[in-house]
């Protein structure tokens, strides 16, 4: 079943244009959003912020490995845990991928 996203993160309110990243509804860390609806029938999700999706390094937003996704269409998708290290998005951070 296709749930359509809430504007903003159900915690900070900040929207995901601002924050940049995936919008989160689980994490391999223990995160979990029951599937729960805001005022309006939207699907609520945090931001990768919120939920703790970021590099540990620098604090940028990193590939959501392990998480599952909520898209603009509403499909939910699951990031696999992959042993392919915490790449962060920063690209003067030490996580960041380098070219081989």
């Amino acid at each position: 079943m296709q749930e359509l996203p809430a504007p903003n993160c159900g915690q900070c309110g900040l929207r995901l244009e601002d924050v940049g990243g995936e919008r989160i509804l689980a994490t391999a860390a223990g995160l979990w959003v029951r599937p729960t609806r805001d005022s309006e029938g939207y699907l609520r999700w945090f931001c990768q912020k919120c939920s703790g999706v970021v590099c540990h390094a620098c604090g940028s937003i990193r590939i959501p490995l392990g998480s599952d996704i909520l898209h603009d269409d509403g499909t939910i998708s699951h990031a696999a845990l992959l042993p392919i290290g915490n790449y962060c998005s920063n690209p003067a951070c030490a996580n960041a991928p380098r070219p081989s």
